[in-house]
């Protein structure tokens, strides 16, 4: 291994050991600096931390939000209890639509989300259809029953044709929102 990934392993081990004792963490991680980085903090999530209360992700995080949606998924399946996690923050990173949608079913206890919905995934079907997706993807903001603040970007109009997201998007909404800032406009 290099130098580099070699310190980033054993700084992973050393965050690893010291949240192993923690009750509650609260944490900020800047993804994409190392791999080995990513890749242990990603096992990590997928064994599904139960101490993580909030969770603010900076840069290319997208591996890291999938071990955060598998974990979550795992979590409610073994044994029907989900994570506790009730902030998540992703910053300077786009997060598909199927993605965002597993974050929100399967993290039903969180109070502040703060995602941006990139538009590769939906910019080329008919508006029908990407009404439908949006929908389904988005479709368990109805029954986030504890989610008080969102910050969504997206899904962003990107082809210069004016897709009517507003009226879909704003029947998802849960009534539990005291904050909410959205913006369908890159």
């Amino acid at each position: 291994t290099t130098h580099g990934s070699f310190r980033a392993a054993r700084v992973c081990r050393s965050w690893q050991a010291a949240a192993a004792g923690c009750r509650r963490i609260r944490l900020l991680y800047c993804c994409g600096w190392r791999d080995a980085a990513d890749k242990a903090f990603a096992d990590w999530l997928r064994h599904r931390s139960p101490q993580l209360e909030a969770l603010t992700l900076s840069g290319d995080s997208g591996k890291v939000l999938e071990a955060l949606a598998d974990a979550a998924a795992a979590a409610a399946a073994d044994d029907g209890s989900p994570l506790r996690l009730r902030t998540l923050r992703v910053l300077g990173c786009d997060v598909d639509l199927p993605l965002a949608g597993r974050l929100v079913a399967n993290l039903p206890l969180l109070h502040t989300l703060q995602l941006d919905i990139k538009p590769q995934h939906i910019e080329h079907i008919s508006i029908p259809r990407t009404q439908r997706l949006v929908s389904e993807h988005l479709g368990a903001l109805q029954s986030a029953t504890v989610l008080e603040e969102l910050y969504l970007g997206g899904p962003f109009i990107t082809s210069g044709r004016r897709m009517p997201y507003d009226s879909t998007i704003a029947k998802l909404l849960p009534l539990s929102l005291k904050r909410l800032s959205w913006s369908t406009h890159t």
